[in-house]
C-alpha cells in the first residue's frame, strides 16, 4: 500500500507564514497553491525546494507570474484539477467545475476563490475540495490534507 499526503492551500494573500506552517506541521508528500497570491507560493517553493507544489493563478494575481490558470495532475492514481475557480464561477455552485470534472474524467477537483472549506463526495465519487483561505481573510486560516491510498481519498479540513 501507498500513502501520499497532499496539502491544499488556497487563498494565502500575502501570508506566507500560514503556508510554512501548514508545511511544517503536515510535512506532507506535495502541495498545491491554488491562487490567491503566486508570489506566496514561489515563496514557499523557495523555503522548500525538495516539496512537489503546483501552483495555479487566482483571480488576484495579474501578469506577473508564470503559473497557469489551472494544472492536471495524476497522483496515487486519482486524477486531480487545480485551479483557483473564479472561471468556473464557483461563487455561484460548483456546477461548471463538477461539469469539467464528468467531461474531463477526474477524481478531485480542488479551488478556491470563495474562502470558504468543502470537503465533499459527490454522488458520482468525485471529490470537490477547498481548502479555504490560507490567509484568514473574512474567515479562520484553513487548509485541507488529502490521504490518497491505493486509489482512495479522505480529506480534513484544518484550522491554522
Amino acid at each position: 500500500m501507498t500513502t501520499m499526503k497532499l496539502l491544499l492551500l488556497s487563498d494565502s494573500h500575502g501570508r506566507v507564514g500560514s503556508l510554512l506552517e501548514a508545511v511544517d506541521r503536515e510535512l506532507p508528500y506535495g502541495a498545491a497553491h491554488l491562487g490567491d497570491v503566486s508570489r506566496d507560493a514561489e515563496a514557499l517553493a523557495a523555503a522548500y525546494p525538495d516539496l512537489p507544489l503546483w501552483s495555479v493563478l487566482g483571480n488576484c494575481d495579474g501578469w506577473g507570474s508564470a503559473a497557469p490558470d489551472e494544472l492536471e495532475a495524476t497522483l496515487g492514481g486519482v486524477r486531480f484539477l487545480f485551479t483557483h475557480g473564479h472561471r468556473y464561477r464557483v461563487k455561484l455552485g460548483p456546477g461548471l467545475l463538477l461539469q469539467t470534472g464528468r467531461e474531463r474524467d477526474i477524481g478531485c477537483l480542488c479551488y478556491g476563490h470563495t474562502h470558504e472549506p468543502v470537503a465533499q463526495l459527490q454522488s458520482d465519487g468525485r471529490w470537490l475540495i477547498n481548502p479555504g483561505t490560507a490567509g484568514g481573510i473574512g474567515n479562520l486560516a484553513t487548509y485541507a490534507v488529502v490521504q490518497v491510498e491505493d486509489g482512495r481519498l479522505s480529506v480534513e479540513i484544518k484550522e491554522l
